[in-house]
């Protein structure tokens, strides 16, 4: 995981109990960069709505194709940094989507 700044921390691909140990680290908030089209079927997003939503958190699935970032997904990110109640926590396979997105909506 890489902190971007004290709200905002990234990685690459997690798994579903990773979403546990993000709210017991003060995350209420998850962003999945990752298109489901690059996942087995157990990380497919649906799955991690779920599990965040039993937990409580707010997830969100914005995928983003490498190396294609849609004006109105950047403005999605930067409506839910400002409302987040929370740390917000972003994911792709390496971390570097979720860290561009970032970057483009501050």
């Amino acid at each position: 995981m890489q902190a971007l700044s004290e709200q905002v921390s990234v990685a690459g691909q997690i798994e579903l109990a990773h979403l546990q140990q993000l709210k017991d680290q003060g995350f209420s908030t998850v962003l999945c960069h990752r298109p489901d089209a690059e996942n087995p079927p157990e990380l497919q997003h649906q799955h991690f709505v779920t599990e965040a939503k039993r937990l409580g958190m707010s997830f969100y699935y914005l995928p983003i194709t490498p190396g294609v970032f849609p004006p109105e997904t950047v403005a999605e990110v930067k409506a839910i940094l400002v409302k987040a109640p929370g740390k917000v926590f972003g994911y792709c396979a390496s971390g570097r989507r979720a860290a561009t997105v970032w970057e483009m909506a501050r």
